[in-house]
């Protein structure tokens, strides 16, 4: 075991590494992360990591469906899973002494389904919804072209739901195949955030994992992969039957342990943050009055990330949007940040990051995916102290990477 001021960790003799995090919270935060996202999957195989995660939820050696399903929502708590390209969750959210519970459902399901084939034949129809669902809903399926776009021809270009025929093709057997390669203990994180003692988190781990064999953790060795993508700018337009069009506008970046990573937390702040005083806010909004919102997304994954503007616009203003984006990206290329425009960036985008305080499922999640990737303890003071060192000449400095009009990507639903 390992200890510092805010985290404990230790490693399984099973392969599974356990992080920790004390909140002051009767609710309890945990899960597994597992190394197994829709990047890991073959030619032929879109789609089934994300099967595979609706599946594992249907059935244990120990518990049908509906017993999955009536265990923690029974003591009021809950379970839920997730799939994107670098990994699966499942996680739970209980009381605190609930945890026995949740960390023995967590660990049944993960290591112990059955994956009952005619479950999964339902299954299929719920996921098949899931992906006409999503065909409704343009201003979230822009992100998944957008990111198949930037990053085309690689494990990071295609869809995480597959396609409607790729889901139709999965069986039993690919699924249950899929977990057996995939699903290991000395491939996951097992997180926790909450009121506990650590040492009983390790007793309750032991016990429920106890019929694993040994393993060496398996870490993912960035200094093999690239850090970043090169697609080359490029407008794809595409027709789209909706009331407003949509648009991103963006291009692959770095990892988030890059030395740039409070640059673009600043930039992306100034630019097209949350604050109603961002850049793109006041002149696309509150000047022209030509979008409700436009939003700066950051996302980071195993060895790479992308920084992308969303906005949603009548369909005969795009252009003009187009043209008031590229000028701010212009201007901050070319015109440094004044002192005082620094120092208030800074001290807004400092506020609002010590407004997140570190309790609560998505900071559960971020802290584990971080240990999980690059084995690093999220600390959620040092970007604070970074993003107060950033200059004025940092700024100037990443816009003129990260808005070269060759390398960006304009991505339009019309």
């Amino acid at each position: 075991m390992k200890n510092n001021d805010n985290y404990q960790t230790a490693t399984l003799r099973c392969g599974l590494r356990v992080i920790y995090r004390f909140c002051d919270s009767p609710i309890i935060n945990c899960g597994y992360q597992i190394m197994a996202g829709t990047r890991d999957e073959q030619p032929g195989q879109e789609g089934l990591a994300h099967f595979c995660e609706h599946s594992t939820l249907k059935g244990t050696e120990r518990r049908t469906a509906r017993q999955v399903q009536a265990c923690l929502d029974s003591v009021g708590g809950a379970l839920n899973a997730y799939t994107n390209k670098d990994l699966t969750c499942y996680y739970a959210s209980v009381l605190r002494e609930e945890l026995p519970r949740a960390v023995d459902l967590l660990s049944d399901i993960v290591f112990h389904s059955v994956y009952p084939k005619e479950e999964l034949r339902k299954e299929r129809d719920v996921i098949l919804q899931e992906i006409e669902s999503y065909n409704d809903a343009p201003a979230d399926l822009i992100f998944d072209d957008f990111e198949n776009a930037i990053y085309k021809g690689t494990d990071m270009g295609h869809y995480i739901l597959g396609t409607k025929s790729q889901v139709k093709m999965i069986r039993q057997p690919a699924v249950a195949q899929w977990a057996h390669d995939h699903y290991h203990a000395s491939r996951a994180v097992f997180y926790c955030l909450g009121d506990i003692r650590f040492e009983e988190l390790i007793r309750l781990l032991d016990a429920a994992l106890a019929d694993l064999p040994d393993a060496v953790p398996v870490t993912f060795r960035h200094d093999d992969a690239p850090t970043s993508y090169a697609t080359g700018g490029q407008t794809i337009r595409k027709k789209y039957d909706s009331y407003q069009a949509h648009v991103m506008v963006g291009r692959p970046t770095f990892i988030q342990t890059d030395s740039r990573e409070p640059v673009i937390n600043l930039l992306n702040s100034l630019l097209c943050g949350i604050g109603m005083n961002a850049l793109l806010n006041l002149a696309l909004r509150e000047d022209q009055g030509l979008v409700y919102s436009v939003e700066g997304c950051n996302y980071y994954y195993r060895n790479t990330g992308n920084w992308s503007v969303f906005f949603s616009s009548d369909h005969h203003d795009i252009d003009k949007c187009l043209d008031i984006i590229r000028h701010q990206f212009d201007r901050l290329m070319n015109e440094p940040l004044s002192p005082d425009r620094l120092e208030a960036a800074k001290r807004q985008r400092i506020g609002q990051l010590r407004m997140l305080e570190p309790r609560g499922e998505a900071f559960a999640q971020e802290m584990a995916t971080l240990y999980l990737n690059f084995g690093q303890l999220l600390d959620d003071g040092a970007l604070c102290r970074s993003i107060a060192d950033v200059t004025a000449e940092e700024i100037q400095q990443l816009a003129r990477w990260l808005f070269e009009p060759g390398q960006l990507t304009t991505y339009i639903y019309e």
